[in-house]
């Protein structure tokens, strides 16, 4: 996963540390409510690939393992 910063114009890494998320797959949608932003799809970074939705908190700028919904 990616963000872009329409400051800078450039793209980097959504990743909190040792914990980079979904690094490939297929993402088959996006979605973003209050703090949060929900990406589905068939992901990687985990230990299997798998088909769910991962969250992420954009307060604290962290991937919430434990909302992965399968």
């Amino acid at each position: 996963m990616a963000k872009f910063d329409t400051q800078t114009g450039t793209w980097s890494a959504l990743r909190d540390g040792a914990n980079s998320g979904p690094n490939s797959g297929s993402v088959y949608s996006v979605a973003k409510s209050g703090d949060h932003i929900y990406v589905g799809g068939f992901l990687l970074g985990d230990p299997t690939a798998q088909r769910y939705i991962r969250r992420y908190n954009v307060v604290t700028k962290k991937w919430e393992v434990d909302s992965m919904v399968k």
